[in-house]
Order: C-alpha cells, then structure tokens, then sequence
C-alpha cells in the first residue's frame, strides 16, 4: 500500500495498517500514518521503547512463538479430530448399512 493511501484510511483500517507495518516501514513512513493521532504516536512510541531494550524484544519473540506454535497445535488436533470422526462415522455407516 502507497502511504498516501494511508491517510484516507477509517481508523479501523489505520489500525490494520499500522500493526502490520509497524517495526517495517522507515520512520519517515511511520511518522506520516501516525501523525495528528496521539494514541497512535503513544504505541509508536512504546513500540519503539519496548524494542530497543533486547530483553522485552526477546521476550515478546518468545511470547510471539509461543502464540504462533498453542495457535498451531490448536489447529492440528481439530484437523485430527475430524479426521478421526469421520473415519468413525464411515464406519458406523458400513455397519449400520450391512
């Protein structure tokens, strides 16, 4: 997205944007989204302290992992459950149609 298009944004849309670029765009990019917003220049502004200390980057990269691998195995066992019902459910079908 062309960061003119940014300034045209709802704020719902500005949000999207901003998680999505924030730590990504240059500064110079950044500072025109989040310009005229001051919540928006606070999470700026936290972001940037939060990742310039390494212990919290660390930490929320562990946090992000540890996030991205419960989403993950979440995921994998519904897809084995439904594996494993429909296997069961073609199963009962072949008995009950004997």
């Amino acid at each position: 997205m062309d960061v003119d298009e940014s300034l045209t944004l709802d704020r719902l849309g500005k949000w999207a944007l901003y998680f999505n670029e924030e730590g990504v765009w240059e500064e110079k990019y950044m500072r025109i989204l989040i310009k005229e917003d001051p919540i928006f220049q606070q999470a700026h502004e936290t972001f940037n302290k939060f990742t310039a200390n390494d212990e919290h980057l660390e930490r929320y990269e562990a946090l992000m992992k540890y996030e991205r691998d419960k989403a993950q195995a979440i995921s994998d066992g519904r897809e084995e459950g439904l594996e494993i019902g429909r296997k069961v459910g073609l199963e009962e079908g072949r008995v009950e149609g004997r």
